[in-house]
Parts: structure tokens; C-alpha cells; sequence
């Protein structure tokens, strides 16, 4: 009798185990998924932030230097055309090909 009462009472203990395991393994699934997001969130967070820097620094670099920035952003091949001014009025020469 002594041994169907240990038995019963081993057989509670692993089930009660059991019954640990699977709670701390839907725990661990639930842990993984909010790290894989709080992952994500972070790359998007770091790929902002160097976007933002690198914009700061060319608004920097206009303002510090704004002919040779102008200069950067006027497409290649395309000559500066000055306007002249008759009377108060803006004139813009025309683009000979």
C-alpha cells in the first residue's frame, strides 16, 4: 500500500512538473516574440536615426559652405543661368540647346 501511495504521489509531482514546463515554454515563445519585435523596432529606430543624421550634416554643410552646396545639388551638364532684372522685373534668359 505504501508503494501505490508513493507512486500516486511521484506521479502527481512529475505531472505537476509537466504542467511547469509547459507553461515556462509558452513563457519562453512569448519572451522570444517580443524580443524579435523590440529587434525590429531597434534596426528601424538605428536606420532613422542615421537617416536623420546624415540629413543634419548635408543641412550643416549648406549652411556653412552654401555656393559649393548649391553647386552639389544643381544637376550635372546644366550651366547657371543668371536673371536679369529690367525695371523691377525678373528676366530669365532662355536655354539655347
Amino acid at each position: 500500500m505504501d508503494v501505490l501511495l508513493l507512486l500516486h504521489s511521484l506521479q502527481d509531482r512529475v505531472s505537476a512538473l509537466d504542467d511547469r514546463v509547459v507553461s515556462l515554454e509558452e513563457e519562453n515563445a512569448t519572451l522570444r516574440l517580443k524580443l524579435a519585435s523590440l529587434e525590429t523596432l531597434q534596426e528601424e529606430e538605428i536606420t532613422r536615426v542615421c537617416v536623420d543624421i546624415a540629413t543634419d550634416r548635408r543641412r550643416l554643410a549648406a549652411l556653412e559652405h552654401p555656393k559649393r552646396s548649391r553647386e552639389r545639388l544643381r544637376p550635372a551638364g546644366r550651366k547657371r543661368l543668371k536673371n536679369t532684372s529690367y525695371r523691377g522685373r525678373i528676366i530669365k534668359p532662355h536655354l539655347r540647346p
